[in-house]
């Protein structure tokens, strides 16, 4: 999934359960069943929102050049944002 952010989740609530991490962010979603379900990335973003970002974002110094090549070097990776969308619509399908 594409992620473009500064801000990170350092510690759950109670109940709250991780659903996914890396090096760089130890909470990357929450799950709480047929309560919450949220994301630190953006699986609606696709290869060329994200270059659009990248680029602009990269021209008014928000991100360094290594970081702006690093992005650059994996946006056309295959992600699961349209897994994602599959589970988001089953999440609140189940809630109704």
């Amino acid at each position: 999934m594409h992620q473009v952010h500064r801000d990170a989740v350092t510690q759950l609530p109670d109940g709250i359960q991780s659903i996914g991490s890396s090096k760089d962010c130890g909470c990357h979603g929450m799950f709480k069943p047929n309560r919450i379900l949220s994301f630190q990335g953006h699986p609606e973003f696709d290869e060329p929102i994200m270059t659009a970002i990248l680029k602009g974002r990269y021209s008014i110094g928000f991100f360094s050049e290594e970081q702006y090549r690093d992005g650059m070097n994996r946006v056309a990776l295959p992600h699961a944002g349209p897994v994602l969308a599959t589970r988001i619509c089953q999440f609140f399908l189940a809630a109704q």
